[in-house]
């Protein structure tokens, strides 16, 4: 019962989603798709139903109210319809188009940025729609328990569904990891059998994902336990991957020029909706970055710390013919020695700039006022006289008054990152919060990939630091 409600006809994309019968399915993952229609084309279909409940859910109420944003969107579209907007409930009503009446249908707009929020909120409610707006932010406890609010109708055909939307999580966030394995990971076409990714490649050289597009991945704890309880067959997690290109309602090209901005990997996930560009780094892992995994993320850094600035210099402007230059990078690190002379890294902040040489030179002077001049500033030289030239000029020019220090970086790259890398892996890295954490993480987690400037400014402030390799046998004893 989408007609009345909709201003435009589903998109095929959205048409094939619309169409699946089946208990649990995530669309998406990749930008401008068209997954809030989507999300909205869904819990409609079933509004002439009367008693029929759906409920949209977001991190917090804050993002449901965002210009564009879902409730914002659902508020355009049902103005001057019959549906009616309930302050109470955070609903949107809408009368039975049954004949006979009956108790009205109704979207519910709700929000919880945990398990144990949503079962404050939640526990009394019960849905036959449920669908997780940018299910990347979401812990998997938290989108597990909704699963608890889906009830039939009595007397009524409609399924219970759980659905979700998202795009290709950044490493570090709360989704990574788990997403993945739930519907990509072990997806394979519903009727040729082949896995996702082999699909997606295929895609990559220009040939269409087949119809229908549907993906399925095994059945999961909670969709066995579902469908015993109603004395059905388990179905598994599936999967309709969309792309921009599937939406006809976005300015595509526009979409593209922005995308230009961002770095390699998150463009690789918001324009491709590509999920393994940023996971496949041979050297650290999306799942040490989670919560429970090795690396911890912390507010505040103990106040005895006595950290180093190192920088990757690259001075080069994205222009034509080079939209993707390297970066100038810097890392600010420090190592805690903890009871029984154990040690672990602090990772105080990571900065980057794409710029002209004078540029940088502000950008690297600013973080070294910010720092204060008790911070040492250490810069890796290139090979030859140009390199030795240009620590001179930041010695004795732009950081005058600061300790400067160039250094030769000797042998091949993977050796100077593996050190780090064993440090994550073993719980002996701590990073400082910050909105730098994520693009810090994800260029890490895509060491095989294009830019590695954050790599080389950690490794070589991490050699600084511990070049005697104190920490690499605190390692071993770990990992034995």
């Amino acid at each position: 019962m989408v007609k009345p409600y909709s201003p435009h006809r589903p998109a095929p994309k959205q048409e094939a989603w619309l169409r699946l019968d089946a208990e649990e399915a995530l669309f998406g993952g990749s930008a401008g798709s068209g997954k809030s229609d989507a999300a909205l084309l869904a819990a409609l279909q079933y509004v002439d139903v009367p008693a029929y409940s759906a409920a949209i859910f977001r991190l917090t109420d804050v993002d449901a109210e965002k210009p564009g944003a879902i409730l914002n969107r659902a508020r355009a579209w049902f103005a001057g319809t019959a549906a009616k907007w309930d302050d109470k409930s955070n609903s949107f009503v809408f009368p039975s188009l049954q004949l006979g009446g009956g108790e009205p249908a109704s979207i519910h707009f709700g929000y919880g940025k945990s398990k144990a929020e949503l079962e404050q909120r939640y526990s009394g409610p019960a849905f036959q729609f449920i669908l997780v707006e940018e299910l990347q932010q979401w812990q998997q406890d938290a989108y597990l328990w909704l699963f608890s609010r889906m009830r039939r109708l009595l007397g009524h055909p409609v399924p219970l569904r759980m659905r979700a939307n998202c795009n290709p999580p950044s490493f570090g966030s709360r989704g990574s990891g788990w997403i993945r394995g739930r519907f990509i990971d072990h997806a394979r076409h519903v009727a040729d059998g082949r896995p996702y990714k082999e699909h997606w490649q295929a895609r990559e050289r220009g040939e269409p994902i087949p119809d229908p597009p549907y993906f399925e991945s095994p059945p999961s704890t909670e969709a066995v336990e579902l469908a015993a309880k109603y004395g059905r067959k388990a179905q598994g997690a599936f999967f309709i991957p969309a792309f921009p290109e599937d939406n006809p309602g976005l300015d595509w090209e526009d979409y593209r020029f922005k995308m230009v901005k961002l770095d390699a990997a998150t463009r690789a996930q918001l324009e491709r909706g590509d999920w393994w560009k940023v996971s496949g780094g041979k050297f650290f892992k999306p799942e040490w970055f989670e919560e429970g995994g090795p690396v911890q993320f912390m507010a505040a850094a103990p106040a005895n710390l006595m950290p180093l600035r190192a920088w990757d210099l690259a001075a080069t402007k994205p222009r034509k013919g080079r939209k993707d230059p390297d970066w100038s990078a810097g890392v600010k690190m420090a190592k805690e020695v903890l009871q029984g002379d154990r040690l672990r890294i602090w990772i105080l902040d990571a900065r980057r700039t794409r710029d002209e040489p004078g540029a940088v030179e502000v950008f690297v002077k600013d973080a070294a006022d910010e720092d204060s001049q008790l911070v040492p500033v250490h810069i890796e030289e290139e090979p030859g006289s140009a390199g030795k030239n240009n620590t001179h000029n930041y010695a004795t020019k732009v950081l005058k008054g600061f300790q400067v220090q160039g250094h030769r970086k000797t042998g091949p790259k993977p050796e100077h990152w593996k050190p780090l890398s064993s440090d994550a892996r073993n719980g002996l890295v701590v990073l400082l919060r910050g909105p730098w954490n994520a693009e810090f993480v994800a260029e890490l987690c895509a060491l095989t990939d294009e830019h590695d400037d954050f790599a080389d400014a950690a490794a070589l402030a991490r050699s600084l630091l511990l070049g005697d390799g104190s920490l690499e046998r605190l390692a071993a004893l770990v990992a034995e």
